[in-house]
């Protein structure tokens, strides 16, 4: 069963990955929801104002008030520079499946394979989750080098499953780790 806790600050090496705040926006909007690049295999619309990014920073607050509400903000050195969310939890077998979209800036780096080592640590430990899913588009395979590295495995492929913001048809890949009982 799972034990859910909410988004609890989480520290690592270079990150703390705590709660969003409205205040910050500002990172928010000029790293990840203001670039197409960055949001091209997500299901976030394009903010064209920083107003967009308030609203919805402003919803996210008010949702970690539920204890199911898992959403990181990664920050590096005082900045926003990415977002890991669980997007989606399957009671029944004790699994949650997450996404996470990091700045161009900071692509490269090694800071989504930090994060979310810490994050999956955390679900497995804290929360008692099974499994943690990753699904993402087949023409994002960084994605799927961060999965690798932190310990998941290809499960399967599943065809023609996600359209783009601009109408393209993607494969979408899926990894998943289990929980280590020793």
């Amino acid at each position: 069963m799972l034990h859910h806790k909410g988004t609890a600050e989480l520290q690592t090496e270079r990150l703390l990955l705590r709660r969003l705040r409205v205040s910050d926006s500002g990172d928010f909007f000029t790293n990840l929801v203001n670039d197409k690049e960055v949001l091209r295999y997500t299901a976030w619309p394009y903010h064209e104002t920083i107003e967009q990014t308030v609203e919805m920073l402003t919803a996210w607050c008010d949702a970690y008030e539920k204890p199911i509400f898992y959403c990181w903000g990664v920050e590096f050195e005082g900045k926003i520079i990415g977002n890991l969310t669980v997007y989606r939890i399957y009671e029944d077998t004790n699994s949650l499946e997450i996404g996470y979209c990091f700045g161009k800036e900071h692509w490269n780096k090694g800071f989504a394979t930090e994060a979310v080592k810490a994050v999956t640590d955390f679900l497995f430990s804290a929360v008692n989750a099974e499994k943690i899913i990753v699904s993402f588009a087949s023409g994002n395979p960084a994605s799927g080098r961060v999965a690798e590295k932190c310990g998941m495995t290809y499960v399967k492929t599943d065809k023609a499953a996600f359209t783009t913001q601009s109408g393209e048809v993607v494969d979408v890949i899926e990894y998943e780790k289990n929980r280590c009982v020793n």
